[in-house]
Formats: structure tokens, C-alpha cells, sequence
């Protein structure tokens, strides 16, 4: 990410400028930082678990988000996860609904340039949301799945790969990995 203002803001100013630019951006600690495109890979793994998680909610009181929805961490980072969800009533800040406050789960795609952010930093400011029950990092570059799970004791770390299945407990519903790769460029998985 780049820095996109020179003079730290506060939420208030941030909310205001974000809402007026051509193009998203994140706010941590006070500074705005302009964020990348994805590639291809990236963008079919994110269409590939909003798709899969937005049939597993038909019938149900469950919301799924795309990345055009901002988060506000309850540090008052406001970030763009790729995939958000949650069952039950969405929380959003004000009436313009822009930024959610309640996600149960957080899906981030990494990539080479965000993947030490993603799994430091960004997944230690999401955990400062008492709503969010589980983390999941995707790798579009190869067939892993990785999920943090909210415990009494912290959060525990599972992988996942080529025949298997994800629970997400946090709304009650599974991925299978095959769904999450499918016409993946190079990954694609026998169904």
C-alpha cells in the first residue's frame, strides 16, 4: 500500500474523504493509504467464496460482502477485507452503510505484496473487533486455506487443502476447497 495523505487524519475526516474519492483506501493510525488492484487469481478466489458463501446464506438471515465494504475495527483502523460476513442483523456506523462494524468472519486473499500485513498487523487490528469469530487467509498462488478461530484461550490456526472441506463455524456453514479454486488458472481442482 502507498500513503495517500501527508497530515494524519482523524475517522471522522477519513470517513468524509473517503467517501468523496475515485478510489478506495485504507486508514491506520491516522494515515490513508491508496489500495492496488488484484490479479486475475485473486479476483476469481474472492468471486469464488462470495458465490459459495452466498448460496450457503439463501434462506437465512446472513449477509455476505464484497470488498467494496468497508470494516471499522474497534481500534478505528477502517479497512476493505475481500470477503465480510455475518448472520443476523448487520451494524453499520451511520445510515449511509458503508462501514460495517459486526463481521463474524473475514476472508483476505494474499498476495506477495500483502501477505505479511495480512497476517501480522491487519489480521492483529481485525481481532480488536469482539464480533469477528474467525480469520481466513486464502493463497490464490497455491491450494492452501488457512483459518483462525476465535477460543477462549486465542486463536487457534488450522490449514486446509486439496480434498478438503472448511467449517466456518462463526455462521454455520462449509467451503469446500474445490469450490474456492474452481477455474483457478493453474489450480483448478478435479470435482
Amino acid at each position: 500500500m502507498s500513503q495517500a495523505s501527508a497530515t494524519p487524519l482523524t475517522l471522522e475526516q477519513f470517513r468524509a474523504f473517503e467517501r468523496s474519492a475515485a478510489s478506495k483506501h485504507e486508514f491506520v493510525d491516522g494515515v490513508v493509504y491508496a489500495m492496488a488492484g488484484g490479479t486475475a487469481a485473486h479476483n476469481r478466489v474472492a468471486a469464488n467464496v462470495i458465490a459459495a458463501v452466498g448460496v450457503a446464506f439463501r434462506g437465512r438471515r446472513c449477509s455476505v460482502f464484497t470488498s467494496d465494504q468497508r470494516v471499522v475495527n474497534a481500534d478505528g483502523t477502517s479497512c476493505y477485507p475481500d470477503v465480510s460476513a455475518l448472520c443476523g442483523e448487520p451494524a453499520f456506523s451511520d445510515d449511509v452503510q458503508d462501514e460495517l462494524l459486526n463481521p463474524s468472519v473475514i476472508f483476505e486473499i494474499l498476495s506477495d505484496s500483502t501477505e505479511a500485513y495480512d497476517r501480522g498487523e491487519k489480521f492483529t487490528r481485525y481481532s480488536s473487533s469482539p464480533t469477528l469469530q474467525e480469520y481466513i487467509l486464502i493463497d490464490p498462488r497455491r491450494v492452501r486455506i488457512e483459518t483462525f478461530t476465535r477460543e477462549n484461550d486465542g486463536w487457534k490456526l488450522r490449514r486446509f487443502g486439496r480434498n478438503d472441506t472448511v467449517p466456518i463455524k462463526s455462521v454455520g456453514i462449509e467451503l469446500s476447497v474445490a469450490d474456492v479454486y474452481e477455474n483457478v488458472p493453474g489450480l483448478e481442482l478435479p470435482r
